[in-house]
Parts: structure tokens; C-alpha cells; sequence
């Protein structure tokens, strides 16, 4: 990550500007609460961790050795409009589905934006940035009380189900959860408690995470190497400076 992209996260920047689009950076206040809830949080932001191979096996795509990632998303109904609707919830604009494999919109000057393959990877790579989405944290699947219009939900259970079907390889397993990180945050009385710590962005939420974890490792080590249980032959000594760079992305 360029280094001022990671300075406008640290801050906690609402918007992030890319090219032409303003990404909202939400606060976890805004996430869990009743406008937004992390049901419909996680169900957006899973769209980022599909791949190829996942669409060619749910949807028993053919031909495909040649297509995109892209291409195979604009190909199926759901998943286009699965786009369509981060689009829609994480910028300031109405998005709709072109006519040209691309997402079309107008700004209040009537200037047109407008979402193609290149556009598309890239405003991937950034939002995963943003929102820390790299298969550390395993999310549970949207449970869909956030839409009451039918055909929507019909295409929101085949969604659901296809999350479940095809979490990313590389996702941790374990239990670990935006919900379980704040509460393990709180209890260890660094500094935040329930009343300032939804104030934070994702992303510094993140980064506190992964310090926290790793001052912590360092701090074990050196405590062990203190007591002469440390083998040298057995163990790295890896650089265990409290202030390594541990960005979460």
C-alpha cells in the first residue's frame, strides 16, 4: 500500500478518493448500527473475496478458459447486481448496470462515471485495502433482514448460499470476528472501551489489532529469551521490535 493512501486510513478519513469516485470509509458505529448492520457489511464485502473459479463451479460456466473474473460476474444476474449494490452502498452515487459490461452513473453535474474490467480491478484493489478484506477474518453469512422487496431476497438466498459454498481458501478458520476483535480490543485495556472504540475505522481497528497482537508476541519472546529458555538453534530471532511495521494490509 502507497504510504498515502495508508496516512488518510490512520487518519480516518470519511471519503477516500479514487480516480473519480469517492469511497465512503465507514466507522464501526455506522457498520453495526441500524441503518447499515454487519449483516448487510458482510454480505457486501464478501463480493471482493470471489474468484473465477468459484462463478465457473456454482454456475457451471462453460467456455471459460479465456474470460475474466470480470467477465464471469457480469455473466450471471446475481452477482452483477451483488456489485451493483456495493457500488451503491459504499460510494456517493446511483449506480446502474450498463449496456457495454460496465456500471454507469451521474453525478449532481450531470457528469458520467463510469465502472469498466480495468476500473473494476482496481476499485477491488483499493476497497479490500480500506475495509483490511485479505482472508484473515471469516465472516458470517448474511442472514438478509436488511431487504423486504421478494425478488431481492430470492437473489440475495442464492448469494447467501453461494458464500457459504465457496469461502475463500485462504480464509482463516477460525473463530475470529470483527465483533470478537472489538471485545478482545476492550478487554485488554489498551486504551479503548465500548463508549470511544466505535469511533475507529476499519482499518484502524485493524491495524490496532495486529500491533496489539504482535507487541504482545514480542514481549512473550523476549521475556522467554530473559529467562534462558530461549534455544537459538531451534528458534529465529526474527525482528521483535515492538514498532515493526505490522500494517494490516
Amino acid at each position: 500500500m502507497d504510504n498515502r493512501l495508508k496516512g488518510l486510513l490512520m487518519l480516518g478519513e470519511d471519503i477516500i478518493q479514487f480516480q473519480d469516485i469517492e469511497i465512503k470509509n465507514y466507522s464501526l458505529k455506522e457498520i453495526l448500527g441500524k441503518d447499515f448492520g454487519l449483516d448487510k457489511y458482510d454480505y457486501l464485502t464478501n463480493f471482493v473475496n470471489v474468484e473465477k473459479e468459484n462463478l465457473v463451479e456454482k454456475y457451471k460456466l462453460e467456455n471459460t478458459e479465456n474470460k475474466t473474473l470480470f467477465q464471469c460476474v457480469w455473466s450471471q444476474f446475481d452477482t452483477k447486481h451483488w456489485f451493483l449494490e456495493l457500488l451503491n452502498t459504499f460510494t456517493n452515487l446511483n449506480w446502474v448496470v450498463g449496456e457495454w459490461e460496465d456500471y454507469v452513473a451521474y453525478d449532481e453535474n450531470k457528469q458520467r462515471h463510469r465502472i469498466n474490467e480495468k476500473k473494476f480491478n482496481e476499485f477491488v484493489d483499493i476497497f479490500k485495502k480500506i475495509y483490511c478484506i485479505n482472508g484473515k477474518i471469516t465472516t458470517p453469512e448474511s442472514e438478509l433482514e436488511f431487504e423486504s422487496d421478494q425478488e431481492t431476497k430470492e437473489r440475495l438466498e442464492r448469494i447467501r448460499n453461494f458464500e457459504k459454498e465457496n469461502k475463500n481458501k485462504n480464509t482463516n478458520k477460525s473463530n475470529i470476528s470483527l465483533i470478537s476483535i472489538i471485545n478482545g480490543l476492550v478487554a485488554k485495556g489498551r486504551g479503548y472501551t465500548y463508549f470511544n472504540i466505535y469511533d475507529l475505522k476499519i482499518y484502524q481497528l485493524m491495524s490496532l489489532f495486529y500491533n496489539v497482537e504482535h507487541d504482545e508476541k514480542c514481549t512473550f519472546i523476549k521475556d522467554i529469551k530473559a529467562n534462558g529458555l530461549w534455544d537459538d538453534k531451534k528458534n529465529s530471532n526474527g525482528n521483535i521490535h515492538w514498532a515493526i511495521d505490522n500494517s494490516p494490509i
